[in-house]
């Protein structure tokens, strides 16, 4: 969906942690995304290409990112630890999308005005649909599959997400997760650009065919 609504097919790069393929994608650990991103860094056009990320795992208060994979000793993902990575690799302009309980406490480490942080809970509250067996969470159904292909921007995608988990946990009898997001004011015209940009391209590529 990200690809395709952004044009980064060929510029998307999967960390996966799967004890059943060890082999087809490189490990999601902490070491791991540091390199990738020093990597992306570097390749980028710094003063004007945006990194979209997304994290699905388990998370807690801290706040941190569970990493693990089978028996393989795995270091968590920290707030702080992000923040280091990120600036470390000189990425400014940054979404970053984190699917995990208690993923709004990463929103004061990564908050500033050339970045957008779309967390699918609040700081204090548990999120839903995490398991080995789904390919999505109850939040990123919600964002990612139903919301972002129908929305003009993002925070309009996300507010049709919270609106959709908010009735869905009420008419399952959850404890609310309560979805937030920062949006940066200088980013978010910088994505209604490239979309406009990548519509533009789309429709016209439709048009000569």
């Amino acid at each position: 969906m990200i690809g395709e609504r952004y044009g980064t097919q060929q510029r998307t790069l999967l960390l996966v942690n799967d004890q059943h393929d060890l082999e087809s994608h490189p490990l999601a650990s902490v070491t791991g995304l540091k390199l990738a991103l020093d990597d992306i860094g570097r390749r980028m056009d710094r003063e004007r290409d945006v990194l979209i990320l997304v994290i699905s795992s388990h998370g807690s208060k801290d706040p941190s990112i569970s990493v693990s994979n089978g028996g393989i000793p795995l270091n968590d993902l920290t707030g702080k630890d992000l923040k280091a990575a990120l600036d470390d690799a000189g990425i400014r302009w940054r979404v970053l999308i984190i699917s995990a309980c208690h993923a709004g406490a990463f929103i004061p480490y990564l908050s500033d005005e050339r970045s957008i942080v779309i967390a699918a809970a609040a700081p204090d509250r548990s999120s839903f649909g995490c398991s080995n067996d789904r390919d999505l969470t109850d939040f990123g159904e919600a964002f990612i599959r139903d919301a972002l292909p129908n929305s003009p921007s993002l925070r309009v995608a996300f507010e049709k997400a919270r609106a959709s988990i908010d009735a869905r946990e009420h008419k399952e009898h959850l404890t609310p997760s309560m979805p937030t997001a920062y949006f940066g004011t200088a980013i978010e015209r910088r994505l209604g650009e490239t979309e406009a940009a990548v519509a533009t391209q789309t429709s016209s590529t439709t048009s000569t065919r």
